[in-house]
């Protein structure tokens, strides 16, 4: 097969029930542009290999099948299958989630309309695990992004929806161990601008059967400090930013604090952050408590709000 435009890393792990949506909604995209699908098998879902194999006979020629032997874990089964790919882009979807119909198409467009941009994002539809609809996964954003409005908003876009350039596909290739997809677009727009389309053309499910959030949150949180501190020390990112990344993170902290009385385990993140901000870290840890409070009270009052109407509101998961 010639080189393709675009190739589709799907990394999977006991995603059975999830598996063929997901492959499908890429397969979707091929009236739009010339595509590979690259499917790398980490788990012993038993009925993945004969989902797929059902969808090559359909397919043939578009979708390459990994099963491995021996678990790689979530980042290096990605990097394996990046150093597969051979199209002149690069597109991320997690098995567990699935792409709306024109998705690869309105990216495309929009970083052949931004040269300089390394690569592409769209909102998401946000799901549970049954697929009811619960909201959105960002609110909108109509400027390009940074790395500094980056640090300083947190990870708000969406890991399924990612298009990049293959020009910068050594970004991921050279990250050591695990790491979690903050990370990468951190890492991105230390190189240009990020582009993000508002309208919604993932459909991601919340707190699946084996994400990460879910089964490793402790760990997640490791791997997120680690992407802030893979950055804030870039001749580009100013004090400011470097307080407003930490103290976002340190938000999140003091209210799992608070709310699961993890008092110790909170001082302990309190001293790595004041570690990095290079100073005092009064800007940083009395600010983040003040807003942790405002968290958690105006989460109380939603929740009092469910209870008195009886239903959940749609929300956005990540408000910028």
């Amino acid at each position: 097969m010639s080189s393709p435009t675009v190739s589709v890393c799907i990394t999977t792990y006991n995603q059975d029930r999830y598996i063929k949506d997901c492959v499908v909604s890429a397969l979707a995209q091929i009236s739009d542009t010339s595509i590979e699908i690259l499917i790398g098998d980490d788990g012993t879902g038993p009925q993945t290999p004969r989902i797929v194999a059902s969808l090559m006979e359909l397919y043939p020629g578009k979708i390459r099948y990994f099963k491995h032997e021996k678990n790689l874990g979530p980042s290096a089964n990605y990097q394996f299958l990046i150093r597969e790919a051979r199209g002149l882009y690069l597109a991320h979807l997690d098995g567990d989630d699935f792409w709306l119909p024109g998705k690869l198409a309105v990216q495309l467009a929009w970083l052949q309309d931004h040269p300089d941009s390394v690569a592409c994002y769209t909102n998401a539809v946000v799901v549970s695990d049954d697929q009811q609809v619960m909201g959105v996964f960002s609110s909108p954003i109509s400027q390009p992004i940074d790395l500094a409005f980056l640090l300083a908003k947190g990870n708000f876009l969406n890991h399924s929806s990612l298009l990049y350039r293959a020009t910068h596909k050594d970004v991921i290739l050279g990250f050591v161990g695990p790491f979690i997809d903050y990370r990468i677009h951190l890492n991105f727009a230390r190189f240009g601008e990020l582009g993000l389309i508002n309208a919604a053309y993932v459909v991601y499910r919340l707190g699946s059967e084996h994400s990460m959030v879910r089964t490793t949150p402790t760990l997640v949180q490791d791997l997120y400090f680690e992407a802030l501190a893979s950055v804030l020390t870039e001749p580009s990112v100013s004090s400011e930013v470097r307080h407003q990344a930490l103290r976002h993170f340190w938000q999140a902290i003091a209210v799992q604090c608070v709310a699961r009385s993890r008092y110790a385990w909170g001082w302990a993140w309190a001293k790595k952050i004041r570690a990095i901000c290079l100073g005092s870290g009064i800007n940083v840890l009395l600010p983040g408590v003040l807003l942790a409070v405002t968290t958690l009270t105006a989460l109380v009052l939603r929740k009092g709000t469910q209870r008195m109407t009886g239903k959940n509101d749609l929300r956005v998961l990540h408000e910028r």
